[in-house]
């Protein structure tokens, strides 16, 4: 039977955890019971019948640990599939739902996540599921208790996982189930977008490897993705973190760890088809050193000055080139707060059309010969990455500081994941071979980072984090050549620059003075210590009443703050020991959004306090006023803001990891037991031994001939004494044993008259033995009669 809406409760019975952290009954309108509610109204279950059912599969009853289903179970771990040395189940995932089936037979795939807003719930054309949205609410839903709503969030995102490891930021419900390649249509012309959401029809179709495998429910549901378009790798740090709030169970574990083989898949996609060329190894400079392939993968808000500078060689092409958008962008797209200047969305549609043209032609479905040449070999070179070939006919690529930071900390997550999972799995060849290669990813990423760094003490500019844009030299045909790139660096003064410190590792002391004077100044082109509300999207407190004013009404820029940049620049903030600056941060925000006009005189207590009824969670507010720059429907029910919220305001769960033995405990019971038993039958074992081996030795003593005979010729103590108490060997001489050294008497009578001098003196005293000499062995002897044999007395 079809699930409820309520199906995420049920989840509980399979071990998941379902209490929740705080109750909002006492304080209704608490900024925290606001976010939580607007998270709650903006998660949504679809159930979309599989219609790509390609591969003949049997199912089995709806039991997810059935070994007979085919899309895997969580309960078990292919590890097999994690490590390039290793075999792949490009053909398998391991979805947390299984497919049911309704009264007529057909089947159902049920998938539960955020969307980013209001406005996207209900539209029965197509939903859009953003991959930053979803992993915050996500994060905010384990803190909430609810770790299984979490883990489905997840399972959503990565059902449109490509089968080589590649994950699109955007993932969309299909226009028409009944087609899994019909286009989204609206009065029978295709539109792009929703809302001012870009839609799957914007990106065009992709080689079958970025596409999820055949056999998985994603395919089968018909999902759609955006193209080529990457999403920010924030998967792994959110995937530790829902591990950590959650209870811990068995089934927590599960999903860490199948979660752990779909990002350890994106991680290596990352590391060795798009940023290959920032090893040591990679060829001598062949392909320049980047991580994104258009401004829409990375945070950086679509009016910020950056984009005027980067997208320049890009605007030079398109006169060069005299394109053109071939559809009319909707009026409520170019009236978000976020819209950049003509020049520069013509500039990122331009892109995207690229991309699209050489991703369809490397589709070999949908292979068109264009003005990209008309050559059979086109993409097909397996030397040549998909990435490479969008470079040669795209010229825009960028090494981007926020990027580099998110993959560098998610690298380190990405790492803990794989040693809790080693403490329960340490038999897992492939396992202990995939964390060699994620420490390997560490230093690479870390080592990226590090490279973006700009001193300015030399050429006195400001010394900070900079993106840096990469400059390709025009080749023949309309291409462009990728081992002549050089690199510029964006020395601009945005907020995003400061998501270098989201990275886990430590900053050297000097790098963190530079960030926390730019955050503290008032004054200069770097200064973000600003009048209002921090922290403003552009720096340059003073420059903002000239030139900034003037370039805002021109439509270039308009700085806003934005609360979900300043919960992660204060994460960042705090792990690297400026916790003054991070506090002050969260507060600021937390009171813009509650409306305290006077922020500084307002005694704000983040766990009480801000009782209102008018608070909205805008995507923005103004950097000034504090109010939101949008007031659409969209614009004040913005889910990453509400999460944001959420996750600043509730504390981290504490969680302290500590590797566990190899084995599970049953089996340390287990051998515990067995080394009791076997110690014992060891002792029991060594007394029999010694009692047998003291039998053994009174037997062979009482059959031994010599210890007969010593036994019989041993003088017994009445042989030794008479009834006058003196010692007798001979009827003429009897000797007290008191005063046989000391009586006279006892001497022979030719040496009593004698003194102890004299009788030292005599010639024959130390030659020949005396009787006292004799006296004396015969009493020791008496005391060890063993070693006394008496004499023959015949």
């Amino acid at each position: 039977m079809a699930p409820t809406e309520g199906q995420g409760d049920e989840l509980d019975a399979r071990g998941s955890s379902y209490t929740n952290h705080v109750s909002f009954t006492a304080q209704q309108n608490s900024l925290e019971a606001q976010a939580w509610r607007l998270l709650m109204a903006n998660r949504i279950t679809e159930h979309l019948p599989l219609i790509n059912n390609a591969v003949d599969t049997t199912y089995a009853d709806d039991d997810p640990a059935t070994d007979t289903y085919p899309i895997g179970s969580t309960a078990k771990a292919d590890w097999n599939n994690v490590g390039r040395n290793h075999r792949r189940m490009d053909d398998a995932d391991q979805d947390s739902r299984m497919p049911w089936r309704d009264d007529n037979g057909v089947e159902y795939a049920t998938f539960s996540y955020p969307v980013p807003c209001a406005t996207c719930i209900g539209n029965e054309t197509t939903t859009v599921m953003e991959s930053t949205v979803t992993l915050q609410a996500a994060l905010a839903y384990a803190k909430a208790g609810h770790a299984d709503w979490a883990w489905e969030a997840l399972d959503a995102l990565f059902a449109v996982q490509g089968s080589n490891g590649f994950v699109p930021r955007y993932r969309y419900r299909p226009g028409n189930t009944t087609d899994n390649n019909n286009d989204t249509t609206i009065e029978g012309e295709t539109t792009f977008f929703q809302g001012s959401f870009p839609l799957w029809t914007l990106f065009g179709t992709m080689p079958e490897k970025y596409l999820p495998p055949p056999t998985s429910l994603g395919w089968k549901a018909g999902l759609k993705a955006s193209g080529r378009l990457s999403a920010p790798p924030l998967h792994a740090t959110i995937a530790l973190d829902i591990f950590y709030e959650s209870n811990q169970t068995d089934y927590d574990v599960s999903r860490l760890l199948t979660n752990f083989n779909r990002i350890y898949r994106y991680h290596e996609f990352l590391h060795t088809r798009v940023m290959h060329g920032c090893t040591a190894n990679s060829g001598g400079g062949e392909v320049p050193c980047f991580n994104v392939l258009h401004p829409w993968e990375t945070l950086i808000e679509p009016n910020s000055p950056l984009w005027t500078d980067a997208l320049a060689p890009i605007s030079k092409l398109i006169s060069q080139r005299n394109w053109s958008i071939g559809f009319v962008v909707p009026p409520q797209v170019k009236q978000e707060f976020d819209h950049p200047s003509e020049e520069v969305y013509t500039s990122m549609l331009f892109l995207l059309d690229c991309m699209s043209n050489v991703t369809s032609r490397c589709d070999k479905k949908n292979a068109t010969h264009d003005e990209y040449g008309d050559d059979d070999d086109f993409c097909h070179d397996p030397s040549i990455s998909l990435e490479e070939q969008i470079l040669v006919h795209c010229p825009f690529a960028m090494l981007d500081v926020g990027y580099a930071a998110i993959l560098s900390k998610a690298n380190t997550d990405l790492l803990q994941m794989a040693q809790i999972l080693r403490g329960l799995h340490q038999q897992s060849k492939a396992l202990r071979t995939a964390l060699t290669q994620v420490e390997v990813w560490q230093q690479q990423s870390q080592a990226i980072l590090s490279s973006l760094w700009q001193d300015g003490s030399s050429n006195r500019t400001t010394s900070s984090f900079f993106s840096k844009s990469i400059l390709f030299p025009p080749g023949p045909n309309r291409t462009f050549s990728l081992g002549n790139a050089t690199t510029r660096s964006l020395a601009l003064p945005i907020a995003y620059n400061f998501l270098a410190m989201w990275d886990d590792n430590d900053l050297p002391q000097l790098q963190m003075d530079a960030a926390t004077n730019q955050l503290l100044q008032r004054e200069g082109e770097f200064s973000f210590n600003c009048d209002g509300f921090p922290l403003w999207s552009v720096g340059g407190c003073n420059m903002y009443s000239s030139r900034a004013n003037a370039l805002e009404k021109r439509g270039d820029f308009s700085s806003s703050v934005y609360p979900f940049l300043n919960h992660m620049i204060s994460s960042g903030l705090s792990r690297h020991g400026a916790l003054g600056i991070g506090h002050f941060l969260v507060t600021t925000t937390l009171s813009m959004i509650c409306s305290f006009r006077n922020m500084m005189e307002q005694a704000f207590d983040l766990e009480s306090t801000c009782l209102t009824q008018n608070v909205t969670f805008a995507r923005a507010y103004h950097h000034r006023t504090g109010l939101p720059v949008s007031l659409s429907e969209c614009g004040i029910t913005s889910t990453e803001t509400a999460a944001a919220v959420y996750n600043m305001m509730i504390p981290d769960k504490p969680y302290d990891y500590s590797p566990e033995p190899p084995i599970r405990n049953s089996w340390v019971i287990v051998l515990i037991a067995v080394e009791l038993v076997v110690a014992f039958s060891i002792g029991v074992s060594f007394l029999i031994l010694s009692l047998n081996l003291m039998r053994r030795l009174k037997a062979d003593n009482d059959g031994d001939a010599f210890v007969q005979m010593l036994r019989s010729n041993q003088d017994t103590l009445t042989d030794l004494y008479d009834k006058d108490g003196y010692f007798c060997w001979e009827d003429d001489m009897k000797i007290s044993p008191t005063s046989a050294a000391d009586d006279e008497h006892a001497l022979p009578p030719e040496q009593q008259s004698l003194t102890g001098e004299q009788r030292q003196r005599e010639p024959n005293a130390a030659e020949t033995p005396t009787q006292d000499d004799d006296i004396y062995n015969k009493f020791a002897s008496a005391l060890n009669p063993l070693n006394y044999i008496p004499e023959n007395k015949e």
